[in-house]
């Protein structure tokens, strides 16, 4: 297997020298160039490293003398991920060529607040989608659940469908306030805050550097190589909260362990760790005593934009609201419940259940300002709903966000960096339940704790 391993580190640094990875800019100048010029040279990567992983275990021949618990779990997930994606070049062509042209209309389709843009070669990609999971080899009784058996599968299916019923019952009551501010957004304002924050959490400047995009992102490149990229022109408390999610997710990818799957392919080891630390870090601003300091140490007050729409993608009972739905509605369109004429309709139906004086419009605008359909990626809402759970355990057991006035003391927060280095070591050889009961004799609670941001 180390063999293997170091063939595929030959390959990655190859790759690396010739693409010239670690040179670009510190601020990209043209966002669609730039951030095109990145997607390409990862996937190249990424599918060059796929390929010969997945090249090495369909040759029956190779034969492993032992291997590790943490081994066998990446290699079983290689062998599923070769079985999905072993399908028929007709299959994976007709793939690419719609999400070619879902990528190139989607700007239009939110320009114009247009779904029917989109519509006929969403429903035509949906349909090849099934198609990958819809295998006698792969665990589970309809096309949904076998994929999320596959992206998700130390979590139990059952389990997770209970958690989004009782949840989307509880989230039915929740009101939230009609408030609108449009005051205008000083850049410069949040180019202040990021300089305090740095110098708050004591960031590991040496390995993680920030840039300038219109989105929150992050690049992983080496675990001495991280980047985040930050919109600056978003309001302070959006800002904020986009810092402590991209450091959240750095702080994950610093602190897991050399694994198999790290080394092979450079991406988190579990999505529910990852995006729970990320979700844990955005707690930060529910203590008054951060917030409060702050300001004190920039001598301006927080500014936060609520509008309908920034709420629904920026708030936690909103956001969550947001990935319920989605939820429901990718089961029904995976498994073939509702037509494209349908579509519109049963998204408006569960939509205005979480959100009761929506109208169409918005819903349509709301269904818009997340790319990730249309882009050809599901089962993705998953992730954060089992990233809310883990952050409401985290919290429940620690009970250290809320309360604490001591929160911003260097030693705290080395202590609290301490907790997840223990927690995330372990990457998918153990899930949520199993490490906060061997660690910490803690019985997880699957109802899930929001917090209103919006709310003083």
């Amino acid at each position: 297997m180390n063999k293997i391993i170091k063939e595929l580190d030959d390959i990655i640094f190859k790759c690396s020298q010739i693409r010239n990875i670690r040179n670009w800019d510190i601020d990209f100048t043209s966002y669609k160039k730039d951030n095109n010029d990145k997607i390409q040279i990862l996937n190249y990567i990424r599918n060059f490293k796929n390929c010969k992983i997945k090249a090495l275990l369909s040759n029956n021949s190779i034969k492993f003398d032992s291997i590790s618990q943490e081994e066998e779990i990446f290699l079983n997930e290689v062998k599923i991920d070769y079985i999905v994606n072993n399908n028929e070049p007709s299959l994976e062509k007709k793939m690419n060529e719609i999400n070619i042209k879902l990528k190139k209309n989607y700007d239009k389709a939110v320009k114009e607040n247009n779904l029917s843009i989109l519509l006929n070669d969403f429903f035509k990609y949906v349909e090849c989608y099934s198609q990958c999971f819809d295998k006698n080899e792969l665990k589970g009784n309809t096309v949904y659940e076998k994929a999320f058996n596959c992206f998700y599968m130390n979590f139990d299916y059952l389990i997770f469908n209970d958690i989004i019923s009782s949840n989307f019952n509880e989230l039915c009551k929740y009101k939230p306030l009609n408030v609108n501010d449009n005051k205008k957004i000083s850049t410069i304002n949040n180019r202040k805050i990021l300089k305090e924050l740095i110098n708050i959490f004591k960031v590991e400047e040496d390995i993680i550097s920030f840039h300038s995009d219109q989105f929150n992102s992050l690049d992983f490149f080496s675990k001495s190589d991280i980047r985040i990229t930050l919109n600056y022109k978003t309001d302070n408390y959006n800002f904020i909260k986009g810092f402590l999610h991209e450091y959240g997710h750095a702080l994950y990818l610093i602190n897991i362990s050399n694994s198999i799957e790290l080394k092979c392919l450079q991406l988190p080891i579990s999505k529910e760790f990852d995006e729970g630390t990320a979700k844990f870090f955005e707690k930060f601003l529910e203590n008054k005593y951060f917030v409060q300091y702050l300001e004190k140490k920039l001598n301006f007050k927080l500014y936060r934009n609520v509008n309908w729409l920034s709420r629904i993608t920026s708030n936690d009972v909103d956001y969550l609201k947001n990935c319920i739905a989605r939820v429901i509605i990718e089961e029904k369109l995976l498994n073939k419940k509702i037509s494209s004429k349908e579509f519109e309709k049963a998204w408006l139906e569960i939509v205005q259940q979480l959100f009761p004086n929506i109208s169409y419009e918005q819903s349509i605008k709301m269904l818009l300002s997340d790319p990730h359909w249309f882009y050809g990626q599901f089962m993705y809402y998953h992730s954060y709903i089992k990233s809310f759970i883990y952050t409401s355990n985290l919290c429940n057991l620690f009970d250290i966000i809320m309360k604490n006035d001591n929160i911003l003391e260097e030693t705290y927060i080395n202590k609290f960096k301490d907790i997840l280095r223990k927690i995330h070591y372990y990457g998918k050889t153990k899930n949520i339940c199993d490490v906060l009961k061997n660690e910490y004799d803690y019985i997880i609670d699957y109802n899930i704790y929001v917090y209103d941001y919006y709310v003083n």
